[in-house]
């Protein structure tokens, strides 16, 4: 995973949420952001995914069930999630 450094949480680890198009990762990003939860856009290894390469959110892993939920919500696909 590129980039997912840059990110540094000291109580936890992180996690990855792939959504597919940089455009999609974004508003992933706006929409959690509105949520208060901090996210970062990240281009995600095509070692990763199952489909080449991808962007992704970058978050606190434990926030995941809140993404979850918001990006549901939101109607945003989530490929996979990672970690």
């Amino acid at each position: 995973m590129q980039g997912s450094s840059q990110n540094y949480y000291p109580h936890g680890g992180t996690c990855t949420a792939v959504i597919g198009s940089m455009t999609n990762a974004m508003k992933a990003q706006n929409v959690l952001t509105s949520a208060a939860v901090f996210a970062t856009v990240i281009k995600v290894s095509s070692v990763d995914t199952d489909s080449g390469c991808a962007y992704g959110v970058t978050f606190h892993c434990s926030q995941k069930n809140t993404v979850r939920t918001v990006l549901s919500r939101a109607n945003i696909k989530v490929r996979k999630f990672l970690g």
